[in-house]
């Protein structure tokens, strides 16, 4: 169950540059929802009205860096098949049942893969590509949540940090959700 986050006028815009491609530990920052979001079917040319979840992460790079990186959009369904189940999954081993709030992620750290990604369009973006549960050996060294209360917008120079605290390569291949 996801709940309706307050408008604040911002948005993904305001996270800054994103972290360098890696594999980085991460925190959930935020969960956004969008309630009524139009969009066109899968594989279709038909529109329908859906709502929709984005988990925000933050980083820490080896340099110290901090940087914030949303999520692509998942529909909020529990589907088997559904992205947002196959996510959750992935994240925390457990299938999520009717009525769980996706809100209680805030805070719960993740291993995350970040890939650099060509678009239609020709740009590059930086996306989360995989995603795991944090190793235990490394739950204490996973970013503190209020670490990233001032990152993004102006507030973060960019960034062209190439000494990055990476824990392992990053592979190649498709969005796993």
């Amino acid at each position: 169950m996801a709940k309706i986050p307050e408008s604040s006028g911002g948005g993904l815009a305001d996270m800054g540059p994103p972290p360098p491609a890696g594999t980085y530990l991460a925190v959930c920052t935020d969960v956004i929802d969008l309630y009524g979001v139009e969009r066109k079917k899968y594989e279709s040319e038909e529109m329908e009205r859906v709502d929709v979840t984005r988990f925000v992460f933050g980083v820490k790079t080896k340099s110290g860096q901090l940087h914030k990186i949303a999520t692509r959009e998942m529909k909020i369904t529990s589907g088997p098949k559904a992205n947002l189940t196959k996510f959750i999954k992935a994240w925390t081993g457990e299938v999520p049942k009717a009525g769980w709030d996706t809100e209680s992620l805030k805070g719960k750290g993740a291993q995350i893969t970040v890939t650099a990604e060509e678009a239609r369009n020709g740009k590059v973006y930086n996306n989360i590509t995989g995603l795991a549960p944090v190793l235990e050996d490394y739950a204490d060294k996973v970013p503190a949540v209020n670490a990233f209360a001032k990152v993004g917008g102006d507030s973060l120079p960019k960034s062209d940090d190439s000494d990055l605290e990476v824990l392992g390569p990053v592979k190649g291949g498709g969005d796993p959700f």
